[in-house]
Parts: structure tokens; C-alpha cells; sequence
């Protein structure tokens, strides 16, 4: 929905300190630039080459994040590879906007290709990635390249020639007043056309903008426009850090019918044909991102837009972008240095100041009803659920049949609210510190009333470890659903290998414990994701580590799972979706066994970290997150603060 980059795009760049990005309305994300590298302004579109302290060097067009030193490839070898391993053997390839030169790089490490066409509107844009992207330059002087300055859709409608692998690289939909021209890249006629400039067995490809929880219309519409062209678009989607979000593309092959290569299929084809090693994906990866949660699989049944030339423009759908508001209200939090979002403030419902912290519960513009302890977002009505399904519901179905349930920490409701859905559970125990937490969440979440009024729960206002360590009774699954390991935080230090020894004398035969772990992105993962995960696996015979992406946490986020049984196998979807049904009341909105099955779908680069992680956790030697204090305050049009 546009962004501003400070005053770069007409005055001295020496002058901007910060990018500043409108994810969507009442949402951005604030930059620190460390250094400005480059920047030019074309007849089409203004360009920054930019340090940014999150990300590293990063490509900035018309003040939007375009790619980043820290995770390009992952957005690339997810767009690139899926295709280019579906076919049978590419040679030539066809790449659609692209003028970056990345997606060239990806393709031209098939040694099949004989010749890739990137077809880029802009001449100013690859001139001055071909002279400032380093990693890009062996792909712009590679002799099988040829770069057309042309609309990607006017070259199709003026070439004759074919292609066994197209791509479409172009800018998202989800700006109407900078990219409106390229919804008629994203139409049935534009489809046809390259259904047409496909050779037998031809492969296409369509970036398709956000496919997170919340934001997936534009990557839905797609999927149908596609589909009513080639019979059958496989849609996949893969978090990318620099996003923000997760991130979205269709396939589809000129012979119809199209289902997913197996981890071994991907793996023996890519090894075979690609020169050098991915940096992210391989068999694994590429079967996690084909793992869609129920909300998207809903979403892509119930798409019924097929968008044609005859919309005339995407304004028609989504109307005029929303115009910047300086003087709203806003809740700032800091995630990382660096790197600070701010919210659209709507209406403060309830605050209050207990003996352990802050606690609020506010209407945020991107999120709906939020609860915010000590000025850091805990959970949004927007996608609460992912959280709260992923942390409870996996450690539930291996144990297979929980009677007794510990949960360590969980105030709020919601983990006590998935785990008294299992029809087996006779008693659960919740322990929790702070009193007035507990009671406020009672008192303004309506969705957990239920479960604080359900006889089966027991509710203890303790310090968790406490109540263990004097306690006689075990437990069939324990859920440490705990305040992340920050230092000088009250909870770090239930992260230890004592502790999980503590846990495991608490389980009874075949018990299962889980924690949440913090982020668990591409970035942050090393942080306490990897260590909680060799902590446990020096108490537990079985440790499983998993991620999935949350929307309001801006990131992957972790959990790691202990069982007492060892050598257990994985479940499988079919397994998961049998025991969700027998023995959960009610329909999950994000956990199936498709979803659950891309839990534990981790990238190469995750698992390499956790196989090379040494460090175990004890008193006295802890890690922490790398998380700054929310800055739990409201700010107005001078950036002023008007209470905290």
C-alpha cells in the first residue's frame, strides 16, 4: 500500500536515517539505514541500494523492500526450483520482470538451460542491479542470458518463440496505485498467451504476493485465474524473513494434471541437474512449503475470482490504496535493533499494572483485538490460533491419549482452551505467576471463558517450577507455554537442563513435553530455538524441533517437543487428521494434517544449525533471545510519547 522513504526520493540521501514501509494500513516497519550504497530515480520507479541494519544490503524500489543480502535466496530458490525441477529437463526458460538478475542466477545453475530470456520494463532497474549486485553479475555475463528491455507480456505477444519453463517475476498486486499495470500480467488472457508460448510438458510459474494466515486473496485469485487456463495450479508458499510474511507463488504444467514430487524425487533431480549447492532448499523445504493449513485450503476452495482484462485495473477489487495518517495513535514495539514496527492504535479496552508486569488489551488496526504484556504483542485475534494449535495439539496427538495435562505459564487461556478440547483429558493444571494476569485475561477474553469455567481445569497462581519441585503427581504431556528466555526475565531460567530433568521425573510412561522457543526464522533461529533443542535432546531419548510462521510475531516461531519413548516416528498427515477427528471437539482453523506435516518440514539451513548446536543449557550458562523491551508506548503525530 506504498511507503515513504523519508524525504529520499527528492532530496540529498545523505539525509534519510530510516526506511519506512507500509506493510498495510495501520502497519509499518521502521529500518535503521546504516548506509546508503546507491540510488538512482528512473523514468519508472525509484531505487535505493541500501545497509540496512536487519537485513545487510538491501534493494529498495519506490521505497518497498525488493530483496536483502540476509534472505534473497530464499525467495528465489523457492521461485526458481519448483519449476525448474518439475520439468523433465528445461532448456529454454522464459523469466518475466526478473531485471534483479536473481532468478536468472537460480535458473542458469540448471545445466539444461541453453537459454533464459529475462524480459524487464525497466532498462534503469537491471543496469543498476548489473552494476551494484555482485552476486548477480557471473548470471548478467553468462553467454545463455539475454536481457529484453520489454513489458513481459508484450515480448510473449511479439515472439513466437517457445519456452519449456516460464517465469513470472513481476511486481505483487497488492499496490494499486504503483502496480496497477501489472494485474494484466496476473489475467486468463495473459495465461493463454503463455499457455501458448509453452513446448510440450512446459512448466509456469507465478509469483503471487502475501499467503500468510491473514493475507492470501491476491495468491487465491491467482490460483483460480491459473487454474482456469491449465486445469490444476499447485500452490505453495514459504516464509521469508525480509517479508515480513509469508510468501506465495502457483504452478502449473501445460499437461494438467500436477501433484507434488516426493522429498527423494526433488532431491535426486536437483542433485542431478543444478550446479553448486542451494543455500536453502532441498527435499524437505520444498515438501513444507506445499503443506497448506485448513484456513488456506478453505480459502482456495472458496476463490471464485477469475481475474480478465475486462476489470480494466486491480482498483476495482481492492479499491484506492489507503492514504498515510500522521496524527493516528500508535503502539511501538522494538523487535530487534534496528528494526522497530509500529501499530495503529484503534481503542485501549483495559490496562493495569500488576506485581510482574504490564498488561493491556487494545484493538489494533492490522490485528484486532491484541493482548500486549510489558509493551510486547503476546497474542493477536487475528492468528492467536497458529500459536496456540501448534504449541498444544502436536505433543497431544503422539502421546496419542492425555488424561492429565501440566501447563507452565499459558495466563491468557488459550493453550488451557486447545488442550480441554481433547476428549481424553480428565484434569489439566495451569500454573501461572501473576494473579492479575490470569484474572484479566479471564475477564476480557471471551473466546477462553469456556475453558476457565470448564470443571476439568485447575487453576494455580505459583511460580511453575515451584509447584513442581513440591509436588507428588505426574503428568501424561507437560506444555511450558512460558515467557521467552530473555535476561533479567523471570523465566529463563526454566530452560535449563535441571529443569528438563525436573519435567521428565514429572511425566508419566510415554509422556510428552513441549516449550515454545522463541523465534525460529532464518535469522534468529541460533538464538534460543537451537540451544532449547540440544538442552532437551541431553534429558530426552526423542526431541523434535518444529516452526511455523506468525503473522503478529513478525517471524518463525519455535517449539521443541520431548518424549520419553525413544526411536518414535514421525505421524503421518493421515494419522493426524484421524486422531484430530476422533479425539478433538470442534474444527481446528489452522492445524490439519497437511499443516501439521510442514511443521516439522525444517530447511536445510535450520537443520544444519541444530545438528551443529553444542550448546546445552544450564544454571548458570543460559542463552537469551534477541529481543529488545517493547517500547509499550502510544505516540502521536511528533512521535511523541503520551503515556507508557
Amino acid at each position: 500500500f506504498g511507503s515513504s522513504f523519508l524525504e529520499s526520493r527528492f532530496c540529498p540521501p545523505a539525509m534519510s536515517k530510516v526506511l519506512t514501509e507500509c506493510m498495510e494500513p495501520g502497519f509499518k516497519c521502521h529500518y535503521e539505514v546504516e548506509k546508503i550504497l546507491a540510488w538512482e530515480k528512473t523514468e519508472h520507479a525509484s531505487i535505493e541500494l541500501l545497509d540496512l541494519k536487519p537485513f545487510g544490503r538491501t534493494l529498495v524500489v519506490d521505497g518497498l523492500v525488493s530483496s536483502t543480502a540476509l534472505d534473497s535466496f530464499v525467495y528465489h530458490e523457492a521461485l526458481v526450483h519448483p519449476a525448474m525441477v518439475h520439468h523433465q529437463g528445461p532448456k529454454r526458460v522464459f523469466i518475466g520482470g526478473g531485471g534483479e538478475g536473481a532468478a536468472a542466477r537460480e535458473v542458469l545453475r540448471h545445466s539444461s538451460v541453453e537459454k533464459c530470456v529475462v524480459a524487464d520494463v525497466d532498462p534503469a532497474v537491471v543496469n543498476f542491479c548489473k552494476q551494484h549486485l555482485e552476486e548477480n553479475k557471473s548470471a548478467f555475463a553468462d553467454p545463455r542470458l539475454e536481457v529484453v528491455i520489454s513489458d513481459a507480456r508484450a515480448y510473449l505477444q511479439d515472439h513466437e518463440d517457445k519456452f519449456d519453463v516460464v517465469i513470472m517475476d513481476t511486481p505483487s498486486l497488492d499496490d494499486p496505485n504503483r502496480y496497477g499495470p501489472c494485474y494484466a500480467l496476473n489475467t486468463k488472457e495473459c495465461f493463454e498467451l503463455i499457455k501458448q508460448r509453452l513446448n510440450p510438458g512446459g512448466v509456469v510459474v507465478i509469483q503471487s504476493g502475501q499467503a500468510g494466515f491473514k493475507w492470501h486473496r491476491n495468491w487465491t485469485r491467482i490460483n483460480k485465474t491459473l487454474a482456469a487456463v491449465f486445469g490444476q495450479a499447485l500452490p505453495y508458499k514459504q516464509a521469508v524473513y525480509s517479508f515480513v510474511e509469508e510468501w506465495g507463488w502457483n504452478l502449473a504444467t501445460l499437461d494438467g494434471a500436477l501433484a507434488p514430487l516426493t522429498r527423494t524425487e526433488f532431491e535426486q533431480r536437483l542433485g542431478a541437474r543444478t550446479t553448486g549447492e542451494l543455500s536453502f532448499l532441498d527435499g524437505e523445504g520444498y515438501a513444507g512449503m506445499f503443506c497448506l493449513s485448513f484456513t488456506h485450503r478453505r480459502a482456495l476452495e472458496a476463490e471464485a475470482t477469475v481475474m480478465v482484462d475486462a476489470d480494466g485495473s486491480y482498483e476495482k477489487h481492492l479499491g484506492e490504496a489507503p492514504k498515510a495518517v500522521d496524527n493516528r495513535m500508535s503502539l511501538e514495539e522494538n523487535l530487534e535493533a534496528g528494526w522497530r514496527a509500529s501499530y495503529e492504535l484503534e481503542r485501549e479496552l483495559h490496562s493495569e499494572t500488576s506485581e510482574f508486569q504490564e498488561v493491556a488489551l487494545v484493538d489494533l488496526k492490522p490485528f484486532g483485538r491484541t493482548l500486549v504484556i510489558d509493551g510486547l504483542i503476546q497474542s493477536t485475534q487475528a492468528d492467536e490460533q497458529v500459536y496456540h494449535e501448534s504449541l498444544v495439539h502436536p505433543a497431544m496427538l503422539y502421546h496419542g491419549n492425555p488424561k492429565s495435562v501440566y501447563i507452565g505459564g499459558g495466563g491468557e487461556g488459550s493453550t488451557a482452551r486447545e488442550v480441554l478440547r481433547f476428549k481424553s483429558v480428565e484434569r489439566c493444571v495451569m500454573v501461572d505467576i501473576d494473579a492479575a494476569v490470569v484474572d484479566f485475561c479471564r475477564q476480557h477474553l471471551p473466546e477462553n471463558a469456556e475453558a476457565f469455567a470448564d470443571p476439568r481445569l485447575e487453576l494455580v497462581i505459583d511460580c511453575a517450577k515451584k509447584t513442581l519441585v513440591g509436588g507428588t503427581e505426574k503428568f501424561d504431556v507437560i506444555i511450558m507455554d512460558l515467557d521467552d528466555p530473555i535476561e533479567d526475565g523471570p523465566c529463563y531460567q526454566l530452560y535449563t537442563k535441571e529443569f528438563y530433568e525436573l519435567l521428565k521425573q514429572k511425566l508419566n510412561p510415554g509422556g510428552v513435553v513441549v516449550t515454545q522457543s522463541g523465534q525460529a526464522g532464518l535469522k534468529m533461529h541460533k538464538n534460543v530455538f537451537t540451544p532449547i533443542n540440544k538442552t532437551l535432546s541431553a534429558v530426552f531419548p526423542t526431541v523434535m524441533a518444529y516452526n511455523q510462521a506468525v503473522y503478529s510475531f513478525l517471524d518463525q516461531w519455535g517449539w521443541n517437543m520431548g518424549l520419553t519413548e525413544e526411536g518414535r516416528q514421525p505421524l503421518t498427515r493421515e494419522e493426524v487428521d484421524k486422531l484430530l477427528a476422533e479425539k478433538v471437539t470442534g474444527q481446528n482453523k489452522f492445524l490439519t494434517g497437511e499443516a501439521f506435516e510442514g511443521l516439522f518440514c525444517l530447511s536445510k539451513v535450520h537443520r544444519k544449525n541444530l545438528a551443529n548446536e553444542d550448546c546445552v543449557m544450564t544454571d548458570g550458562n543460559w542463552r537469551f533471545m534477541n529481543t529488545l523491551q517493547g517500547v509499550a508506548a502510544k505516540t502521536g503525530n511528533a512521535g511523541q510519547k503520551l503515556n507508557s
